[in-house]
């Protein structure tokens, strides 16, 4: 816009490249204008503002819901790292805990020697192996419920995943088959309704669509068929109501005949 602005205010020394003059000079007063540029652009029509108005909100809450999302998203994995880092540390609390527990132990056994003699002595240390194998053992367990609790969080995941995975694969392979089944149907359909149109032959067509519609019905009833249009070629045919003209006028038409 601000380039046609400027051609139309200094015009073009060459009208083949269209380079534009350098200055604009009036000669009554020696004005020189050497620049011109755009401060703003409004509409006049107020429906075209109204509408750049609402496009320009529009996009704002669009980029404000976008940016919601993903720091939502943000904020929900950082979460879950920190809940994971959490458990983590509490795992790392426990096993300190027991190995300080566990050098506790040895250092109570080791006083327990230095203050006792003999008897005293042997106890001490058999207490504090024991203490040993206690600290070891649970510090072992410890170990063992992380890792049985990993596995079952694994287990789950996967199960869940595959469980997942066969409901999608049911879910289109029956409709696989449904879409199968219309396609066998129609075309089972169609072959019979050519057959049927085959053995009528077109002679006997063309007398059926001449007579009246109670000798329409007489005529399809002895022939075995039932909901079929027929029609003279030149009537034009509603393909949206025909399916209904069909019941009413075979209703009408079966009434009739019981009355008789």
């Amino acid at each position: 816009m601000s380039q046609i602005i400027r051609t139309s205010i200094f015009g073009v020394d060459d009208a083949a490249s269209g380079k534009l003059k350098a200055q604009l000079v009036f000669p009554a007063n020696n004005l020189c204008i050497t620049n011109v540029d755009i401060q703003s652009a409004e509409p006049v029509d107020a429906q075209t503002r109204d509408s750049l108005q609402k496009s320009v909100q529009l996009a704002i809450e669009i980029t404000t819901k976008s940016q919601e999302a993903k720091a939502k998203a943000i904020a929900m994995k950082e979460d879950e790292e920190a809940k994971g880092l959490l458990v983590t540390q509490q795992l790392e609390n426990q096993t300190n805990a027991e190995k300080a527990r566990k050098q506790l132990v040895e250092l109570s056994a080791q006083c327990a020697a230095v203050e006792a003699e003999g008897v005293a002595v042997a106890q001490a240390k058999a207490k504090a192996l024991a203490a040993e194998i206690d600290a070891e053992a649970a510090v072992s367990q410890t170990k063992l419920r992380v890792q049985a609790q990993q596995m079952e969080h694994d287990s789950n995941m996967l199960r869940r995943k595959q469980e997942y995975e066969l409901e999608v694969a049911h879910a289109k392979q029956m409709a696989e088959l449904e879409v199968a089944k219309k396609k066998e149907l129609m075309s089972i359909e169609a072959d019979k309704f050519k057959c049927m149109m085959d053995a009528i032959g077109r002679d006997t067509m063309v007398a059926m669509a001449r007579v009246g519609p109670d000798a329409q019905v007489k005529l399809l009833s002895a022939l075995g068929l039932q909901g079929y249009l027929i029609t003279d070629g030149k009537s034009p045919v509603n393909l949206l109501t025909t399916a209904q003209d069909m019941i009413k006028n075979i209703t009408t038409t079966t009434a009739t005949a019981t009355n008789e």
